[in-house]
This record gives C-alpha cells, structure tokens and sequence, in this order.
C-alpha cells in the first residue's frame, strides 16, 4: 500500500502533522483509540497548491503495524485563507479482504479529482467541490452569472479506468445496503460486526 500510494504521487507524513490536521478538523478520535497514536498517513496536493488529499491508513505510525481494530480514509481539503477546509471525506474503509485495493483506489481516484478540476463552461472559472445527498459529491459552479441555474461538472470524469471500476462496485454494495435498510425499515447499521464501531465525530470541547 505504501509503494502503490507513494508511486501516485503521495508522501508520508509526520506524527506532528498527523495531530495537527486533526486538530485543524477538530475531530476527537474513538474511545477504543485512546490513547491516541498517529496512524501513517499521506498527503498530495494539486498542481496549483488550493487541494490536498489526505489518506489515512490503519497501520500505527511509531510501530508500522496494523491496528487491531480501525479503518482508513480518503479526504480532499481545499485551501482557503491559507487554511485547510474539508470539502470531501470518504466512507470509511474498514478492514475486510479488499481494504488495500479500495483505499487506494480512492486514493487515486481523489488524486485525479483534484488535478483536473473542470472549468466552468459559462464562466471559465474553475468549479468547486460540494456534497450532495446520502454522501455523494460533485464538481459544481455557483457564478454570478448563474442565478437561474449552477453548473455541474462531471465528478468520475478523470478518474482511471480501474480505480473507477472499483469505486462503482463500493457504490452499489453501499446502495444494495441503503435499500436493504430501507425494507426493513430501519435507519441504523445491521449485524453484531457493526456495533462496535466508532467514527471519528467532532470535538464538542
């Protein structure tokens, strides 16, 4: 994973960076994390320096073991004022079989996102990234000259023919998902695998 992701580009960051952004974020880390050590992360910006995406991984930073437990990755943040806002942050990636394939196919396929941002085809601005529904994004224009109607970019219009055929698979198990809740009526995760889980959430301090 580490060769794949330095091979598209990304470098390794340090422990300082690592807590830093997640300060930054103000994300408070899952209690069976604590004490909290940074996990090995990596970082590539886009040509022009506005976007950095972020991956991280599951594998302990002072140890370059995997944890027990935990998940990994993918976020873009924009930078705006000379500060990193977070405008993508994926599902999570948990440990199952094929952990590896699909953080890195996300990794590359953020990679692609963010070097080839598409103009706006009526104002020639550069488009931006927005979140829709059930954690869908898009690259859209919000002009002024866009007052009736903003344009829409298309999000998976770069990324890699392989990296592509893997994000499509991870949606439609996810969409699978989302239509087996909705049969049986239930709002939350299913199966004694899940439960345990915890995401990082906000610092409410």
């Amino acid at each position: 994973m580490d060769a794949t992701l330095n091979k598209l580009g990304f470098r390794g960051l340090d422990g300082h960076e690592i807590k830093r952004m997640i300060q930054t974020h103000s994300l408070k880390e899952p209690k069976r994390m604590r004490p909290f050590e940074p996990g090995l992360s990596h970082i590539l910006s886009s040509a022009d320096g506005v976007y950095h995406v972020v991956v991280h991984t599951s594998v302990v930073l002072r140890t370059l073991k995997w944890r027990k437990k935990g998940s990994g990755w993918v976020i873009i943040n924009q930078i705006v004022d000379g500060k990193p806002v977070r405008v993508y942050i994926s599902h999570p990636i948990y440990r199952t079989k094929f952990f590896v394939q699909r953080l890195c196919a996300l990794a590359e396929a953020a990679r692609a996102r963010v070097r080839n941002i598409p103009s706006c085809p009526r104002c020639g601005k550069p488009m931006t990234i927005e979140e829709g529904k059930n954690k869908s994004y898009t690259f859209i224009c919000r002009g002024e000259n866009h007052r009736t109607r903003p344009e829409f970019g298309d999000w998976d219009a770069d990324v890699p023919a392989k990296a592509l055929c893997i994000v499509k698979l991870m949606r439609r198990k996810r969409a699978s998902y989302r239509r087996n809740l909705k049969k049986t009526g239930r709002t939350e995760v299913l199966g004694r695998a899940r439960e345990k889980r915890e995401p990082w959430t906000s610092n409410p301090e």
